[in-house]
């Protein structure tokens, strides 16, 4: 049974991958507002930032004339003349990289980033906003700028080639790539790790990533948000938790249990008989029911709230029916080994004297 599951999914993905149109994107977010920063990233000088922002854009861009090269920020975290500023540097290194092409671009030109000014502002951590945003970035050039395949890259992703530049299209898109593209629709690092994720315009990997990466997580973190006591220190600082664990494994076990059609919840809050279980319909259901994977005080750690009371995820996906994450490996590609996910980049900005309850705007 479980051979049959698997040959359904490889054969959901067969329609061959076709690229013709790709972005290459990359991004560079503050933890929080500066304003003596002069540029995008705080930079001591034009030179550090060159080195340490600039350069790997250019790489990317010389090798892939053909694509979209995109360098990402957040317009609310820095002032016009950083982004001008930022803008000069850059035209001026494309042209010494031969005229190579590459935009600056405002994330709050995305919708779902624009319609969640508290979720993706810095009353949460930096890192659960990068983690999160990489998937909402390829989403958004495969379903609204209509390109056929999307990747992100962290900065120093190619920095370990001996060449000192960065994969062309041809490397990018290599025979054995394709052929994990046109199985599973989504290669992320080392399968574990996320600082390269390369996505095909396949509506099962795309809609897996819209619910299950990114509306399951804009709901807990408009739970984290909403939540009022003592420990919301720990609430905020477990977030990223639950990004991690939708790209490490539930995002996977979804698309292969999509198959099936056995994505399965109780019809009404609390635990049932396996009979009464129904699809999972997120206008129906919503998204807490995945669990919030943070610790919750109110809930000695329970996974979920739903309508003031605790529960335990209540998204039932058979065990036996799992993809893991080290089948979408690039073995061509050299990544950092883990993120601390603590200190200075996962502290988040408490307001004071805000009332309004945040309501997240989730990606139809």
């Amino acid at each position: 049974m479980r051979l049959i599951s698997l040959l359904i999914v490889i054969l959901s993905f067969r329609a061959s991958a076709q690229v013709d149109k790709y972005s290459i994107n990359l991004m560079w977010i503050n933890r929080s507002f500066n304003p003596e920063q002069t540029y995008i990233r705080l930079a001591k000088d034009e030179n550090e930032l060159i080195q340490k922002l600039i350069l790997p854009v250019c790489k990317w861009a010389k090798m892939n004339p053909e694509a979209d090269v995109i360098l990402w920020y957040d317009g609310a975290m820095v002032d016009a003349a950083s982004v001008a500023r930022t803008k000069i540097v850059l035209d001026n290194q494309l042209k010494e990289w031969g005229n190579a092409k590459a935009q600056l671009r405002d994330l709050r030109e995305i919708p779902v980033f624009a319609a969640n000014p508290d979720a993706f502002s810095d009353r949460t951590p930096v890192y659960l906003r990068i983690d999160l945003l990489k998937f909402v970035i390829v989403l958004d050039s495969i379903e609204r700028k209509g390109t056929d395949a999307a990747i992100f890259a962290d900065l120093e992703i190619g920095d370990l080639r001996e060449d000192g530049l960065r994969m062309g299209k041809d490397e990018l898109f290599n025979p054995e790539v394709i052929s994990q593209l046109n199985d599973l629709g989504l290669v992320i690092g080392n399968g574990l790790e996320n600082q390269f994720i390369q996505v095909i315009n396949n509506e099962r990997i795309t809609e897996a990533i819209k619910h299950v990466i990114i509306n399951v997580n804009l709901a807990r973190m408009q739970a984290a948000l909403n939540y009022v006591g003592p420990r919301k220190f720990w609430v905020m600082q477990e977030l990223w938790k639950g990004a991690f664990h939708s790209t490490r494994e539930d995002v996977w076990r979804y698309i292969q249990a999509k198959s099936t059609g056995r994505v399965r919840v109780c019809p009404s809050i609390g635990k049932c008989d396996r009979s009464e279980l129904v699809d999972w319909n997120p206008k129906i259901h919503g998204y807490s029911q995945w669990g919030l994977y943070f610790f919750h005080p109110d809930c000695d750690g329970v996974s979920t709230i739903v309508n003031g009371k605790c529960h335990e995820s209540l998204i039932r996906m058979p065990t036996d029916v799992y993809i893991s994450a080290k089948r979408a490996t690039r073995s061509d590609l050299e990544v950092r080994d883990g993120n601390t996910h603590s200190g200075d980049m996962n502290q988040f900005v408490e307001r004071e004297g805000l009332q309004a309850e945040v309501q997240v705007v989730f990606w139809e």
